[in-house]
């Protein structure tokens, strides 16, 4: 699912993460940082864009029902991502 979104308009990074909802759902949910062309585009249009990408990209029980358009990942002192920061984006904004 994220090489399909690293092929997506206007996307430099991304991660891929599972979201939970409620006790009882979760979904799979997509954090991006737009490339730096990109970087001036309403969220809403890369999203959009990117939504149309990867419908044709995966199937669609893989495709994330949640974006969020961020300027940077999380990472490690060591620069790895950092997955466990990655719902921290969803909570905090």
């Amino acid at each position: 699912v994220e090489a399909a979104l690293l092929n997506a308009p206007y996307v430099s990074q991304a991660a891929v993460f599972e979201r939970q909802i409620s006790d009882d759902l979760s979904i799979i949910a997509a954090i991006i940082v737009p490339r730096q062309f990109a970087a001036d585009k309403n969220p809403d249009e890369i999203i959009s864009a990117v939504k149309s990408h990867m419908e044709t990209a995966v199937a669609a029980f893989k495709c994330p029902r949640d974006y969020l358009v961020v300027q940077h990942l999380p990472r490690t002192k060591t620069g790895k991502l950092h997955r466990a920061g990655l719902k921290d984006h969803f909570t905090s904004g």
